[in-house]
């Protein structure tokens, strides 16, 4: 389906990489770091992007805006609050700075089939891809709610909401390594070596 228009893109770069040891965002990715790649693909299908992380960046990167969590340590759903907050647009793509694979050509489905609902979201069965999904502004008051409660699992949301969901595999047809992070060195050493044969 054609998208109609573009969205923002917001990008949570704020988790600790407790278990690869190093700031996930700023894992040499080819000639840069991991964020610039997802940065360089959002910028195909997002006309405003939105990095949220509590720490600056060491270099700038240009054509983003960077802020922080206005829950501190409340988690990805916080980051995503914090991102809704300041977009300049009624959706925005959410993604993790830990998936590299990012296809425009997702976030353009995302939009196209937004309007009318408060999140679009992939789903096989019981299993939910909230850290790959659209995101209306409307659904601030209730992770807000969330938030002040002090519930974490953005998961929580969908009964305050208006939700659909869209199969992973439709995604999988795009890239079959779409949803594939990066949480250990072993999974960064193998994100590598995808991206040398792709």
């Amino acid at each position: 389906m054609l998208n109609l228009f573009m969205g923002s893109g917001i990008i949570l770069a704020g988790g600790l990489g407790t278990r690869i040891g190093r700031d996930k965002a700023l894992l040499p990715w080819g000639e840069s770091v991991i964020l610039r790649e997802i940065v360089s693909r959002m910028k195909q299908a997002c006309d405003d992007i939105i990095v949220v992380r509590n720490t600056p960046l060491d270099s700038a990167i240009p054509g983003i805006r960077v802020v922080s969590d206005i829950y501190m340590q409340m988690g990805p759903l916080a980051g995503i609050h914090a991102g809704l907050t300041v977009a300049l647009n009624d959706y925005a793509f959410v993604t993790a700075c830990d998936m590299p694979y990012l296809h425009p050509a997702a976030i353009e489905y995302f939009f196209s089939e937004a309007i009318g609902w408060d999140i679009v979201m992939p789903a096989t069965g019981s299993e939910y891809e909230p850290l790959f999904a659209c995101y209306s502004r409307n659904c601030l008051p209730a992770i807000e709610s969330l938030l002040l409660r002090g519930v974490r699992k953005i998961i929580e949301i969908l009964p305050l909401v208006k939700y659909k969901t869209i199969a992973r595999e439709y995604f999988l047809q795009i890239d079959p390594n779409i949803f594939s992070n990066i949480n250990t060195p072993a999974e960064y050493k193998s994100a590598i070596e995808k991206a040398k044969t792709d």
